[in-house]
C-alpha cells in the first residue's frame, strides 16, 4: 500500500510514513516532501505534490494548519443560563446557580 515507506494507523485510518526522497499519500513520488517544511499543529500533513500540503485535521480542530480549536459552545448547548465551557472536541457546563443541573443545565432541582 505504502510503496516507499512504512504504513501505520491513525484516527484519520491508514497513513503511509514516506522515507526521506519520496513523498504522497502513498509514497509514490520521488523527490523532497513539503511535510518536513510545514507543521500541521493538531493532525497529519499529507503531500499533495512537490510543493503543496493539506493538513488532515484531528477531531476538534480546524484551520490551515490545524491550529484552531473548534469553539464546541457555539451552538450554546447549555439551557437555563448555564455556562458553556469549550474544551478539546467537547464541551461542559457550569449550572452553578442555575437551579437546575445535568450534562447541559436541562433537569429542574427538586428544591423541596
Amino acid at each position: 500500500m505504502c510503496g516507499h515507506g512504512i504504513c501505520t494507523d491513525s484516527p484519520h485510518g491508514p497513513v503511509c510514513n514516506c522515507t526521506d526522497d519520496t513523498y504522497g499519500p502513498r509514497c509514490q513520488h520521488n523527490g523532497s516532501n513539503p511535510c518536513t517544511s510545514y507543521t500541521c499543529g493538531n493532525g497529519l500533513c499529507s503531500s499533495v505534490n512537490a510543493v503543496d500540503y493539506e493538513c488532515l485535521c484531528d477531531a476538534g480542530f480546524t484551520g490551515e494548519n490545524c491550529e484552531q480549536d473548534v469553539n464546541d459552545c457555539q451552538s450554546d448547548p447549555c439551557f437555563n443560563h448555564g455556562i458553556c465551557h469549550d474544551l478539546i472536541n467537547s464541551y461542559e457546563c457550569d449550572c452553578n446557580g442555575t437551579g437546575y443541573n445535568g450534562p447541559q443545565c436541562n433537569m429542574d432541582i427538586d428544591e423541596c
